[in-house]
C-alpha cells in the first residue's frame, strides 16, 4: 500500500517533494521507480494479453510459430467467447514493457532532472543535478501513468509532447514558490 500512496504524493504533495523526496537516497527513488514501473508493467500485460491474445498470434506466425508448437496447449488459458490466452504472451508483453518502459524513462530523465535543477536553482541553492535527477523520478509519475493509460486504452492516440507538459505541470503544482519566503 505504500507504493499507492507514493504515487499519489508524487503526483501532488508539495510537502512530500519538501519532507520525504527531499532525503531519499538515489536507490530510494530508483526502488519507487521500478515499483512503478513494474506495476504498470503487470497492469499493461494484462490488458494487452486480453485485448492482443489471439491477434499477436495470428499476426506473427513465422515468429511466435515455433512457441506456439513449443508450448504446450495444456497451459492455454480458454476464456468465454473462444479467447484463447497463452501465458507466453502475457510474459512477452510484460518483460518487453518493463524493459523498454525502464530504459526509456531512465533516459528521458537525465533530461527533466536538467529541468529541474536549472528551474529550482534559484530556490534552492544547494540542489545539485543528483538530487534533481532523484526529485525528477518522482515527477516523471504522472506522464509514466499518462503513457501507461494510452498504451491500455485503444483510441486515445499519442498526443505530442505530453508527457513533458505532464512534468512542467506536476513541477510547477509540486514546487510553486512559497508566498510566506
Amino acid at each position: 500500500m505504500k507504493l499507492f500512496k507514493q504515487i499519489r504524493d508524487s503526483v501532488y504533495c508539495p510537502d512530500y517533494y519538501k519532507k520525504e523526496v527531499s532525503t531519499e537516497t538515489l536507490g530510494q527513488s530508483v526502488g519507487y521507480f521500478i515499483r512503478l514501473i513494474l506495476l504498470l508493467a503487470l497492469i499493461v500485460a494484462v490488458s494487452s494479453s486480453f485485448r492482443f491474445g489471439n491477434t499477436v498470434v495470428n499476426s506473427m506466425p513465422s515468429i511466435l510459430d515455433a512457441l506456439n508448437r513449443a508450448y504446450p496447449d495444456e497451459l492455454v488459458l480458454d476464456l468465454n467467447d473462444g479467447l484463447h490466452i497463452k501465458p507466453i504472451i502475457f510474459i512477452a508483453v510484460f518483460l518487453g514493457y518493463f524493459i523498454l518502459a525502464s530504459l526509456g524513462w531512465l533516459l528521458y530523465n537525465l533530461l527533466t532532472a536538467l529541468i529541474v535543477w536549472v528551474a529550482r536553482r534559484h530556490q534552492s541553492p544547494t540542489l545539485n543535478y543528483a538530487k534533481s535527477y532523484n526529485i525528477s523520478l518522482h515527477l516523471l509519475t504522472l506522464p509514466i501513468l499518462a503513457g501507461a493509460l494510452i498504451w491500455i486504452i485503444p483510441g486515445i492516440g499519442q498526443i505530442r509532447f505530453l508527457a513533458i507538459i505532464l512534468f512542467l505541470l506536476a513541477l510547477f503544482i509540486n514546487f510553486k514558490a512559497d508566498p510566506s519566503a
